[in-house]
């Protein structure tokens, strides 16, 4: 089975097409824009260089010396208000494969021969929301999150040898399930099946990959997924999100659903937090949690491709922005 993945060294866009069911819905024009049900901005977090380096905080807005390089490092890229748009943008972003399966960071190049920006995120949220805790529509709310794990990526690539070359090699391989993992989410949020739809705020794609602790090493650390969403006191509708977000995980290309329960990979962990306690480093509180506990399933699926975008690169982890 094909993964979902627009990494062009892992899976051929064509087999994707192939595999894709065929809508039979003469009356879309895919020649006009096809609206989506909310605008979403493209939004990208610069990575700070050695001198801005400060203790690790998430995205917050407030106006103090350690909080305020967030506000400027994040920009807004575009509004996308149409399926075309989205994809023209999409498909030409980095996928967590090229990030975890090569050991590289997201860059960002303007001009051929103009200075490259690395980034630390990508992040999608509703148009008029800012990727801040202290917006209205984040500031009660909080985020789902699960790691992606460099070292699992590492062992995946040095246990292709003999007879496991095959396999691991495959198309259902973990390079291009965590692509699928990300591109199901980002599709479920984009098209409106991630429920419920008017809770869910934005995601973000955080590169937590950090250059060799020695010369010589190897990069270390992970790409962190976090789905945001409005309000964490409303336990109905977190539970449903969680029920909603593994789906959608587990969802295959052909519109399947994937039996499996016990977790989405080894050392899978979906992780729920307050924006409010994250400040101080505190998880919600166990209440909340116990009520999250066995969700019931139910199938979702995904939308269509159209490609040819804006250029967005990746480097060697070693390497600092250029500004």
């Amino acid at each position: 089975m094909i993964s979902l993945s627009f990494n062009r060294k892992l899976v051929d866009l064509s087999a994707i097409e192939q595999t894709v069911p065929q809508t039979t819905d003469g009356k879309i024009d895919v020649q006009s824009p096809i609206p989506l049900k909310h605008s979403w901005v493209l939004w990208e977090q610069l990575q700070q260089s050695a001198s801005q380096a400060q203790p690790e905080v998430a995205p917050t807005g407030n106006a103090s010396a350690q909080t305020a390089s967030y506000t400027d490092l994040t920009t807004r890229v575009v509004t996308i208000g149409d399926v075309q748009t989205f994809w023209r943008y999409f498909v030409n972003l980095p996928q967590p494969s090229h990030i975890l399966g090569e050991s590289k960071k997201i860059v960002r190049q303007d001009t051929e021969n103009g200075p490259t920006n690395t980034l630390a995120a990508l992040m999608l949220f509703k148009d008029g929301i800012r990727p801040e805790w202290e917006d209205p529509a984040n500031s009660k709310g909080g985020h789902f999150q699960f790691n992606l794990q460099l070292e699992r990526s590492r062992n995946t690539k040095e246990t292709m040898l003999g007879s496991a070359m095959k396999e691991a090699a495959s198309n259902s391989s973990w390079l291009t399930q965590t692509d699928e993992y990300w591109n199901n989410i980002v599709l479920g949020l984009i098209g409106g099946s991630l429920d419920p739809d008017d809770f869910v705020t934005g995601v973000r794609l955080v590169d937590k990959i950090k250059p060799p602790p020695k010369q010589g090493g190897k990069p270390v650390g992970h790409i962190r997924v976090e789905v945001w969403f409005r309000d964490i006191s409303d336990t109905h509708k977190v539970s449903a999100l969680k029920e909603s977000l593994e789906t959608h995980m587990r969802c295959r290309i052909d519109g399947t659903v994937s039996n499996e329960t016990s977790g989405m990979f080894p050392g899978y962990k979906l992780d729920m937090r307050s924006h409010s306690s994250s400040e101080a480093g505190h998880d919600i509180a166990p209440a909340v949690t116990d009520k999250l506990k066995n969700p019931k399933r139910n199938p979702t699926s995904g939308g269509a491709r159209k490609a040819g975008a804006p250029k967005v690169n990746i480097d060697q982890p070693e390497q600092t922005a250029s500004h």
